[in-house]
């Protein structure tokens, strides 16, 4: 009776071809076995590539194993595309689900949802997570506008200024302007508006110059994002400080494109002293 049972047949094989035993469960009621990552009746069938058993999901006929098909040795699905009919009927799947998404939750993304954040361990930005979190720095979150990554916060620094700020830009490391400013010129004889013309005059100058050289400053073709920065070798702080004219600073010897959280920790720091700038400056232009 035990062998002639066709439910301890089938265990037996899972057990024996089956790598993650974990996720499979049985329904009391069909009376069958199903994979608990997701839906679907388990059936046996035989790879062509290399003969072994397999298990695969009931009405989804697969022609390989799974370490016949990472391989990407003798499966004869390797290569092959989907036919037209196919593509378009993925697509209207696809803007049906984004227009149930829209109606159903009011969200652009199903990702935007508080539950999903949730699930993902993310942050939900809502007043209070961004207050807590922008307290622990010092600040205080006096308004808050927008959602997600757009969402623009009014902050008030230890020194009493306030100022606008994006979320995305402050989880960068963006911070108090005029703290910034503050820091740097206080105890030297340089103004704050000279400093601000001439670093206007820098961006103007190196704009002008990355369109002009731009197979020299960026070869490999790398985009300007989020994660790849526009960088001066030579801070435009030090090249004001020590009266360096802008277009040296903003000249295409002075540019690369690095990293954005190596630009962010850099701040005012230079890769290149004042000598190595005017040699290559020189020598190149």
């Amino acid at each position: 009776m035990f062998f002639n049972n066709w439910e301890y047949k089938r265990k037996i094989i899972m057990i024996i071809c089956w790598d993650n035993i974990e996720n499979l469960r049985f329904s009391a009621k069909t009376k069958k076995w199903y994979n608990g990552a997701g839906g679907g009746y388990i059936e046996m069938d035989s790879c062509l590539s290399c003969g072994k058993p397999f298990l695969s999901r009931e009405g989804k006929s697969l022609f390989c194993c799974q370490s016949c098909a990472n391989s990407n040795k003798n499966n004869p699905m390797f290569g092959k595309k989907h036919t037209n009919k196919t593509k378009d009927f993925l697509r209207k799947n696809i803007k049906k689900s984004f227009k149930t998404i829209k109606d159903r939750y009011n969200v652009d993304n199903i990702s935007y949802l508080d539950s999903i954040k949730n699930k993902k361990n993310q942050i939900i930005i809502n007043f209070d997570n961004c207050k807590n979190i922008v307290n622990k720095e010092g600040y205080n979150l006096i308004s808050l506008s927008g959602k997600n990554k757009k969402a623009i916060m009014y902050l008030e620094c230890k020194n009493g200024h306030r100022f606008n700020i994006k979320w995305s830009s402050y989880k960068r490391g963006h911070r108090c302007k005029k703290c910034y400013y503050i820091r740097n010129f206080k105890n030297s004889c340089y103004k704050l508006e000279d400093f601000k013309l001439y670093k206007k005059l820098v961006y103007k100058i190196t704009s002008k110059n990355y369109k002009k050289f731009y197979k020299k400053i960026n070869p490999e073709n790398i985009k300007r994002c989020r994660s790849f920065h526009l960088d001066h070798k030579f801070s435009i702080a030090e090249g004001y400080k020590q009266n360096i004219l802008p277009s040296i600073i903003g000249s295409f010897v002075n540019l690369e494109i690095i990293k954005a959280n190596k630009n962010c920790s850099k701040q005012d720091k230079c890769s290149i002293t004042k000598e190595e700038l005017f040699n290559e400056y020189y020598r190149k232009a």
